[in-house]
């Protein structure tokens, strides 16, 4: 191969291209068209960029912490309407596994937006939600309305709202402890309805009038929670009051009285401390 034959080739041809994109431009509008089909060229590549690839990736990359498996279903990911996940299946480190299904994510505000801002403002709606461990089970249709400004290098600073409802929920536990010399064994807890207020703000999490209704339980619970970069070690302070008279409570209604845990209003109080690791439940001395 003759190297300065193939020089001279390929500067003719600049040359040329050079040229007669100099004729292009005097052409009337030309900049216009060349800025209009730069701006589609953007946009095309923005809706068609593979999102859902991408996601599921993260997701993976950042669930390695907590879990030994993680499957995502009919992922269908949209920028200007709903995103939609046919099902989630996750297994814990734990061993805990936690099921969803149908889950609907909508923006309430364009999500470029949302992100350029460091913004979390859904609608989100599932079908289904499943827990399950060896001492508990919950299963439950869920509806959050978020709107939350957080930091993306350190997320326990984020601050915002959320109102959630939980419905058609049911709940099955082995046994929980009840202070130190109490515990309730084999709690079966059908179609009730969970709704309130969880506000953020300097690490912690508020719950407001969290809500429970229904005829196997019925009650309120306010508190919050101090968050720790390690969850496990975020600290817990709530006041819990339950329905005396709720199903799930009246075969142990009269040992509860016995133990003082039953007040003259007929509910039972409780407070709630220590950590998520290691949580501390007992009489509430103060009665509401």
């Amino acid at each position: 191969m003759d190297i300065n034959k193939l020089l001279n080739d390929i500067k003719r041809t600049s040359k040329f291209i050079l040229f007669k994109a100099k004729d292009v431009f005097t052409l009337p509008f030309a900049k216009t068209y060349m800025f209009l089909s730069l701006i589609l060229i953007i946009i095309f590549s923005i809706i068609n960029f593979p999102y859902e690839k991408f996601i599921i990736q993260e997701i993976n990359k950042k669930s390695s912490n907590f879990s030994n498996d993680l499957k995502i279903e009919n992922l269908q990911f949209s920028i200007f309407n709903k995103t939609l996940i046919k099902q989630v299946n996750v297994v814990t480190k734990k061993n805990s596994k936690i099921d969803v299904l149908n889950i609907v994510v909508e923006p309430i505000e364009n999500i470029i937006s949302q992100y350029l801002n460091d913004r979390f403002y859904f609608q989100i709606s599932i079908s289904r939600f499943k827990f399950e461990n060896k001492n508990l089970k919950i299963s439950s249709s869920i509806n959050i309305d978020s709107n939350i400004k957080y930091k993306p290098n350190n997320l326990i600073q984020s601050q915002g709202s959320i109102d959630f409802n939980l419905f058609n929920l049911y709940l099955k536990l082995k046994e929980i402890k009840v202070m130190n010399n109490f515990t309730i064994n084999n709690i079966n807890i059908k179609k009730i309805k969970i709704n309130g207020n969880i506000n953020l703000k300097n690490k912690k999490i508020f719950f407001k009038n969290i809500s429970i209704t229904g005829k196997d339980l019925k009650g309120k619970i306010n508190g919050f929670m101090l968050l720790n970069q390690n969850i496990n070690n975020s600290k817990l302070k709530f006041s819990i009051k339950l329905d005396g008279n709720s199903l799930a409570l009246l075969d142990y209604k009269d040992i509860m009285s016995s133990f003082g845990l039953i007040g003259e209003d007929n509910y039972l109080h409780l407070s709630v401390s220590g950590t998520i690791r290691n949580p501390r439940i007992i009489k509430k001395i103060d009665k509401e």
